[in-house]
């Protein structure tokens, strides 16, 4: 949940496993629930994260969550008559 204040570290085990997701036949696999990681890569990898994805070349990542929450911008009632 987007509201527990948790990162989700999951694991997919290939493009073809990331296609069955995406179509709704299968799941990620969820390694562990975090507030803050530390990801050593040993070798060229390719990651994603928050949907970004890239090719990672040796080195550690350490993935924190922010602790502000995005601010939502909208329309005031006044200005567009309550639409």
């Amino acid at each position: 949940s987007c509201q527990d204040g948790l990162l989700d570290v999951v694991s997919v085990r290939g493009a073809f496993h990331l296609g069955q997701i995406r179509v709704g036949l299968g799941n990620a696999d969820l390694l562990c629930q975090c507030h803050e990681a530390t990801i050593t890569l040993k070798k060229n990898l390719a990651v994603q994260i928050d949907g970004e994805p890239w090719r990672q070349s040796q080195s550690t990542l350490q993935i924190r969550r922010k602790p502000d929450r995005a601010t939502m911008l909208h329309r005031s009632v006044a200005d567009n008559g309550g639409v």
